[in-house]
């Protein structure tokens, strides 16, 4: 009845694949618009905690990279990244 089940999805590997494509596509469609040339380009970031425990921080492959910071916003410490969104004041997306 079922005579070929498919396996999990390729998604993330072919999403994985494009992102030099996404992004080189991003930056045309900010170069083309006239809001690239805009003065005021507004920042944003918001922390992407990476792991909770002393032990996970000591194991993580992620050592070099993350460390530790504080969040006003949620009033509390975390140990991870910081994710960045520079756009302009109309909502394009720059980096």
């Amino acid at each position: 009845m079922f005579p070929y089940l498919p396996q999990q999805s390729g998604y993330k590997k072919r999403l994985r694949s494009a992102l030099g494509l996404v992004k080189r596509v991003i930056r045309m469609l900010a170069k083309s618009s006239d809001y690239w040339l805009d003065d005021c380009w507004i920042v944003d970031s918001t922390p992407v905690p990476c792991g909770m425990s002393r032990q996970t921080v000591k194991r993580s492959d992620l050592a070099g990279w993350a460390g530790y910071g504080y969040c006003a916003s949620h009033s509390r410490f975390y140990w991870g990244l910081k994710l960045y969104l520079v756009c302009t004041p109309s909502g394009m997306p720059i980096l």
